[in-house]
């Protein structure tokens, strides 16, 4: 499973005026997902399992404000996010900040913001029927 397709689906669905890439920041004003490795997970007898995944989302443009305002938009459409996916094989439990939002640098004349998340989700297992 890949997390950061599972949250660029989730910002892809928003509308940020920029655009949404993984895993680096494009070199104009752009918004990225980053995934982190972690081991944190259970397995259950049914084959479905709880993961944890971490994550980071960037926020670059050339406005201090502009980069600040999307980043907290990004936080509160993250943090809404739940229920099954499309394909109905996993359900998002919770997403949660783990760094809060902050600026990280400013380099030429971009600014760049960032926040670190865990995503807390349930992947179902397949059921044999022999």
């Amino acid at each position: 499973m890949n997390v950061e397709k599972l949250v660029l689906d989730v910002l892809n669905e928003q509308s940020y005026d920029l655009p949404v890439v993984s895993p680096i920041l494009l070199e104009e004003n752009s918004i990225a997902v980053m995934g982190m490795s972690t081991n944190e997970y259970r397995h259950y007898y049914d084959g479905s399992k709880e993961k944890v995944f971490l994550f980071q989302v960037l926020v670059r443009h050339d406005v201090q404000f502009e980069a600040y305002r999307t980043l907290l938009q990004i936080v509160n459409d993250l943090l809404k996010t739940e229920g099954a996916s499309n394909s109905d094989s996993y359900d998002f439990k919770k997403i949660t900040i783990t760094e809060d939002p902050k600026k990280i640098v400013q380099a030429d004349q971009y600014y760049i913001f960032g926040a670190q998340f865990s995503a807390d989700l349930y992947i179902r297992g397949v059921v044999n029927n022999d």
